[in-house]
């Protein structure tokens, strides 16, 4: 069994076009990211948190 290079080259293609990608963060972008994440995920639970509160409250007084 021919492996995917070897089939490419008996297409006559020498090197398949591999791309690149665009972006590669280094160590003080990944901390960045990492950092603007778990403040993200805070203000969802504290806006998730406040809805529950409200939720019971309107729950109790008017269940």
């Amino acid at each position: 069994m021919a492996t995917s290079l070897e089939m490419l080259q008996e297409e006559g293609i020498e090197h398949a076009a591999i791309e690149k990608q665009p972006y590669a963060p280094n160590a003080q972008d990944f901390e960045h990211h990492i950092d603007t994440y778990r403040g993200f995920l805070r203000g969802v639970m504290l806006f998730v948190a406040h809805a529950a509160v409200i939720l019971i409250a309107l729950a109790y007084f008017f269940g």
